[in-house]
């Protein structure tokens, strides 16, 4: 099967203006596409769209301020971008949110602003494009390593990760005779403005997973997930670590759960003879 073709295409991205999404818009450039950006704070986005057209100069790009939870907003702004560019080659979902913590200390707005932005948000955003995109192009969703397992802290985020495989995987099916393909980017712990937030309020058992996992930067999580859309992979990892972890998982799920198991209950050891 022949290469993904980015270039010369219009892509909806949102989650555009820091972390991943800026780094995909940036790589997204370097490959011809143009960019509909879409994010709730338009000063990030203009900064955003400057530093892609600094450059990319042939790279045109249409900055839409906008929350994906809100599906008459999302519907408006895609509208706008479909016309803009005449329809649309593709469509990146990486707008997001995590809020690690205990499940039992957790309100339920947490739930459901994440589920709202997380999960909600692409399928809103999903159901606007579709009709615009065009044979041959592609709809991608941002869902994470806690995508296909779980982990101590995240409750309220896994959930949504897991429901945007799961969504993915039905679409993909679905879009086979209108041929675009559906790829799904899960990347581990990623050096973001929005990951410094988290770790102020993770819980001890989850950052002694985290150490052991490391921390990708944006740039290289954006590299890899473009090579690999290219060429047209559904569940893309992007380091080694995390696809032998997903193939270990899937198919020795025990022994993952295991040792992680062990993992947690040490955190909690040193953090019980911390308080006494």
């Amino acid at each position: 099967m022949s290469h993904l073709r980015i270039a010369g295409r219009a892509v909806v991205l949102t989650g555009a203006s820091r972390g991943i999404g800026l780094s995909i818009a940036r790589e997204l450039a370097r490959r011809g596409a143009h960019l509909a950006l879409v994010a709730r704070q338009a000063e990030g986005l203009e900064r955003c769209a400057r530093q892609v057209r600094d450059e990319v100069p042939g790279c045109r790009t249409l900055v839409l301020p906008a929350d994906v939870s809100d599906a008459a907003a999302i519907h408006d702004v895609v509208q706008r971008a479909a016309q803009h560019f005449g329809g649309l080659g593709g469509v990146v979902c990486n707008a997001g949110l995590a809020h690690p913590g205990y499940f039992e200390e957790l309100p339920a707005d947490v739930f459901e602003r994440l589920c709202a932005v997380n999960y909600l948000g692409a399928v809103h955003t999903v159901r606007a494009a579709l009709p615009h995109v065009q044979r041959g192009g592609f709809i991608a969703l941002t869902s994470s390593v806690l995508g296909y397992m779980g982990a101590f802290g995240h409750t309220a985020y896994a959930g949504t990760k897991f429901a945007l495989v799961g969504f993915a995987e039905c679409l993909r099916q679905e879009l086979l005779q209108r041929e675009i393909h559906v790829a799904v980017l899960c990347p581990p712990d990623t050096d973001t403005p929005g990951f410094a937030v988290e770790r102020a309020i993770t819980p001890p058992e989850t950052a002694a997973l985290s150490a052991n996992a490391g921390l990708m930067h944006a740039d290289d999580v954006a590299r890899r997930f473009l090579r690999a859309l290219e060429r047209r992979a559904f569940l893309i990892n992007v380091n080694l670590s995390t696809a032998v972890f997903h193939r270990a998982h899937r198919w020795f799920p025990s022994l993952t759960r295991a040792v992680m198991d062990r993992m947690v209950l040490a955190a909690q050891q040193r953090s019980s003879r911390s308080r006494s």
